[in-house]
């Protein structure tokens, strides 16, 4: 049986307390009509994103409490949210580099070594 989140709740994310109050034979066994992937605490379709949660939940506070590291980030704070959470990733069989950002799912794509991918990236900054 499909439910949907919004219509239960108006909006999401949606405040902790209200959301635990959804049943859990819902929350665990159906499906919600925005996708399977979400949250359990407050509902947000995109979990993997620190800030997409309610700010009550532990999940957003954990963004929050979590410790930078105090030499900074050589790639920069992120062009779209200013976060510092950037970070590179590639894959040599694919021939593909990525920055990417966890707290706004901002991506700069290139099938190119990652130092040639940082290059570009600082210089379109």
């Amino acid at each position: 049986m499909a439910y949907s989140l919004v219509e239960k709740f108006g909006s999401l994310p949606v405040d902790p307390e209200l959301f635990s109050t959804l049943d859990p034979k819902l929350k665990w066994m159906d499906t919600a009509v925005e996708g399977s992937d979400f949250c359990t605490n407050c509902g947000t379709v995109s979990p993997s994103v620190p800030r997409s949660h309610h700010q009550k939940c532990d999940s957003y506070k954990d963004a929050d409490a979590y410790v930078h590291d105090d030499s900074g980030n050589p790639l920069g704070d992120c062009p779209e949210c200013n976060g510092e959470d950037l970070s590179i990733e590639s894959s040599r069989e694919q021939g593909v580099s990525i920055i990417s950002c966890s707290d706004c799912c901002f991506s700069y794509v290139g099938k190119v070594p990652e130092e040639t991918l940082i290059r570009r990236f600082l210089a379109a900054q």
